[in-house]
């Protein structure tokens, strides 16, 4: 048996000012390939490495023509797409049993709204009877395209995740088995018209738990696999919103299972709206909070969800509300750090600090927060 392993994964926030260029999409500023990409995966408790070790235990040929991935940011520069699927398709057009990848699900191009749906069909346009399989992140956005495109698709069943590497394994062994002709995989899938807000989506807490602990209970001889998919809000696009995929041997069972989880979620939906009070309201209730430390998180202008990390409102509103003793960072402003290590340790400066952003998506212009202190530390 020879495989095809490869991964295209971004998590896009189209609202985020900061650019997805083939540099971004490995280290060193270039994608990984073959025995690199070999080297750096094996061993990790991603869906790669899951694909890896599955890949050796059955003692399968395989080859990994490129592996990119990036930090959640903006849309995918259109050229570095277009390269990464390019190769991915000519390792394909060069003949195999099988390919397994490594996506995230709510990855947005310069062109394309819905990145894996069109990843995906490029690939079928260049084999269009390969079995293919996927492992996807619990925040994909599942399209009808990305179903269509595909022969199985599993989903991570934790956030935050753990379950990574046992999501791929199984997205890996179900693609096997259709290899053999053990099984005849049908995929089962529908949308909900929820939004869950990204601070409601943990699955340790309602409504999340039940709902993916009723997916666990659906999967049977019949029902192989049962994926719930959050969403990514931050990914602007027609897709986004909640859904659920299941993987079977009998397409009614499947139905049945991708109704019975939708049912579910209508009926808890309100479990997963987050109510978050303007900064001036948080401010004032962390003054009257007894004990510490007390954390004030600005969610907003998380990195790890494609923010920019140089918001100041948080910090500005602590600050004229007179609150003292205070640890705040991370910012990211090189220009700022570039004037601190120039006026040298000792000096006393003031310095324009974050806001070096445009947000234009929202119509909002960077805004600066004018601080004075003292380096104390390069």
């Amino acid at each position: 048996m020879k495989l095809v392993i490869a991964m295209l994964k971004h998590e896009t926030n189209t609202f985020s000012p900061l650019p997805t260029p083939l540099e971004s999409l490995g280290p060193a500023g270039r994608p990984l390939r073959g025995a690199a990409a070999y080297a750096h995966f094996k061993g990790t408790r991603i869906p790669m490495g899951a694909f890896i070790d599955l890949a050796e235990e059955i003692g399968a040929e395989f080859v990994i023509p490129i592996a990119a991935r990036t930090v959640p940011s903006g849309p995918v520069a259109q050229d570095a797409f277009d390269q990464v699927a390019q190769e991915i398709c000519d390792c394909v057009a060069q003949g195999c049993d099988g390919l397994l990848l490594d996506l995230h699900g709510a990855m947005v191009t310069d062109d394309f709204a819905d990145g894996e749906g069109e990843l995906l069909a490029r690939i079928r346009a260049v084999a269009p009877d390969l079995p293919i399989g996927v492992g996807l992140d619990f925040h994909a956005n599942m399209s009808e395209a990305t179903v269509r495109h595909c022969d199985v698709a599993v989903g991570y069943k934790t956030y935050p995740h753990l379950d990574m590497y046992e999501a791929g394994y199984r997205a890996g062994e179900l693609l096997v088995e259709m290899i053999a002709g053990k099984i005849s995989p049908q995929l089962a899938f529908a949308h909900c018209p929820v939004l869950p807000n990204i601070l409601r989506q943990a699955t340790d807490e309602a409504p999340m738990r039940e709902i993916m602990a009723r997916a666990t209970e659906l999967e049977s001889d019949n029902v192989l696999s049962v994926s719930v998919f959050g969403g990514f809000p931050l990914a602007d696009t027609p897709d986004t919103r909640l859904s659920v995929l299941a993987v079977s041997n009998r397409a009614d069972k499947g139905v049945a299972a991708c109704r019975d989880i939708l049912d579910l979620a209508w009926r808890t939906r309100e479990g997963f709206i987050y109510d978050c009070p303007p900064y001036r309201e948080q401010v004032a209730r962390a003054k009257t909070l007894q004990g510490g430390p007390i954390i004030l998180l600005d969610m907003a202008d998380n990195c790890n969800s494609g923010g920019t990390l140089d918001c100041m409102a948080l910090i500005g509103e602590a600050l004229n509300q007179g609150l003292e003793n205070l640890l705040a960072g991370p910012v990211y402003d090189p220009e700022a750090v570039e004037a601190l290590i120039a006026a040298g340790i000792g000096a006393e400066v003031t310095v324009p600090v974050g806001g070096k952003f445009d947000l234009e998506a929202i119509g909002r212009a960077g805004e600066p927060l004018r601080l004075t202190g003292r380096v104390t530390r390069i």
